[in-house]
């Protein structure tokens, strides 16, 4: 698959690459040197933007997608890591809804680099996707296991506190359902004292967006002022 988007990369673009940003799912078993091989197998450069091959996440382009965790001006190294330093923690919700799975995550994140996901804060499914509404005898019991999925992300442990979100990240090309948005709403109200901002712009392609952005800024990244790296940006 890697082989077929670079072929029609360089297609429209009319010249070839050597190196790429991979974004990937945050599954259980996914790694750095998953992403690593399938890149080596297309002949690219993978652009690594985490310590110790950390592969880039959805959750952190989708960030960056949609104008959160980076600085205003990635070229002035000094202003941007000033900037970077100033952001504070947050907890954000990350909700993923495609045709074939649910993912949602309560992350703690800093800068769209910064990233804390991991169970039991997160849940995947790849029974609730879009296309499984009609896989029970009524579909109100997918919209139920839909709720309880959101709501496994947030409440782990009972003694431990709900923790608040500020951010919810909405992205995948199913999100736009309004049955989905409605029940992703009443279950943020019922466990939130105060909703979340809905960050949702251009859902579809909002990760690839931000992985550009990411991948753009790579070569002026403030916490390695001395990096040389060849990459088609």
């Amino acid at each position: 698959m890697i082989k077929d988007l670079r072929a029609e990369a360089e297609s429209l673009l009319g010249y070839q690459l050597s190196s790429a940003l991979g974004t990937i799912v945050n599954l259980e078993g996914l790694n750095g040197n998953t992403l690593d091989a399938a890149f080596e197998y297309a002949d690219l450069d993978i652009i690594q933007l985490r310590a110790f091959n950390h592969p880039a996440y959805e959750t952190m382009t989708a960030y960056a997608g949609n104008g959160l965790g980076i600085c205003s001006d990635y070229r002035n190294r000094t202003a941007c890591k000033i900037e970077l330093m100033a952001m504070q923690q947050t907890y954000v919700l990350s909700v993923l809804y495609t045709r074939t799975a649910l993912t949602v995550a309560l992350t703690l994140m800093r800068s769209a680099h910064d990233l804390y996901e991991r169970p039991p804060l997160k849940v995947e499914d790849f029974t609730l996707g879009h296309d499984a509404r009609h896989h029970n005898p009524d579909e109100k019991y997918y919209w139920e296991a839909v709720r309880d999925a959101i709501r496994r992300a947030v409440v782990w442990d009972v003694g431990a506190g709900i923790r608040q979100p500020a951010k919810l990240l909405l992205f995948g090309e199913s999100s736009g359902d309004a049955k989905f948005r409605a029940a992703l709403n009443e279950t943020c109200q019922a466990l939130f004292e105060k909703l979340p901002q809905w960050h949702e712009n251009e859902p579809v392609f909002v990760a690839a967006r931000g992985a550009a952005e990411l991948a753009k800024r790579k070569p002026f990244d403030p916490w390695h002022p001395g990096i040389v790296e060849a990459m088609d940006l």
